[in-house]
């Protein structure tokens, strides 16, 4: 079946949440609690110091950037997580729907989808600290208010926050190849491998710079650096490494096994 249905991807995504509506809905429940503890924390810690504005806020954006790293990683991890037996395999592979049909359904529940609803329960999150403390903070010590999107995405944080959702969106793609990869504890693996990977780039970088730096002593010329390159430039590479990544997985997921042999 190589033709490409619209209704019938629907069907599919459908058919994927029904059948992994418990560890979905873990996850859900995990993810809104940890915020909302976030949330709470950040404001017990400022609730006695004096502010025109809200302090909470700034520890609430601060803690729910370092949460979505994480459970983003976590649900993309969680992509192939049922491909990691030979009962889930050819359950899915006899699914009366293309493979690229099957992909996208579950790119779409474990991406685009794990994005929307995280943003949602960081509002909700906020809400429950505003209900809890909007009566408990004297107006004369600082205002609580509920978060914004203006107080996230500010404008003169513009060049950080693209840096933050690049950083984002490569790390999200990886997790989602290592669950294609590794079925069975693809967080932790997909993790080790990222982790040595960061650490010889680091070591080539810093090897990299030092032969730099001892050219410009040489030589007395200034290498270019790129200081001057726009961050909307680097969204160029950040979407080729993504592209790949999400085809590459794509492809070890057309040509699973019933029996998996590595």
């Amino acid at each position: 079946m190589e033709s490409f249905s619209m209704d019938r991807m629907g069907l599919v995504m459908t058919k994927e949440i029904r059948e992994n509506w418990r560890n979905l809905l873990m996850m859900l429940g995990v993810m809104l609690g940890t915020m909302t503890m976030a949330a709470i924390l950040c404001a017990q810690s400022t609730i006695s110091s004096p502010r025109e504005y809200d302090p909470a806020i700034g520890g609430e954006v601060i803690a729910f950037t370092m949460l979505f790293f994480a459970f983003g990683a976590i649900s993309a991890s969680m992509m192939f997580r049922n491909m990691n037996s030979k009962e889930s395999r050819l359950a899915t592979l006899m699914n009366p729907a293309s493979q690229l049909e099957k992909y996208i359904a579950r790119w779409l529940i474990f991406i685009p989808g794990f994005v929307a609803v995280y943003f949602l329960f960081g509002f909700v999150a906020d809400f429950v600290r505003y209900i809890i403390y909007v009566g408990i903070i004297p107006a004369d010590i600082h205002p609580v208010r509920l978060i914004s999107i203006g107080d996230v995405f500010k404008q003169r944080l513009a060049d950080e926050w693209n840096t933050v959702l690049m950083m984002f969106c490569i790390i999200q793609s990886f997790f989602a190849l290592g669950s294609s990869v590794w079925p069975r504890n693809s967080l932790v693996k997909t993790f080790i491998a990222l982790a040595v990977i960061g650490i010889a780039y680091i070591f080539i970088g810093i090897w990299t710079v030092d032969l730099m730096i001892d050219d410009e002593v040489r030589t007395g010329c200034r290498i270019y650096r790129g200081d001057d390159i726009s961050p909307l430039w680097l969204w160029i590479p950040t979407v080729t490494v993504c592209i790949i990544n999400y085809t590459v997985a794509y492809f070890r997921f057309r040509e699973s096994e019933i029996i998996e042999r590595w």
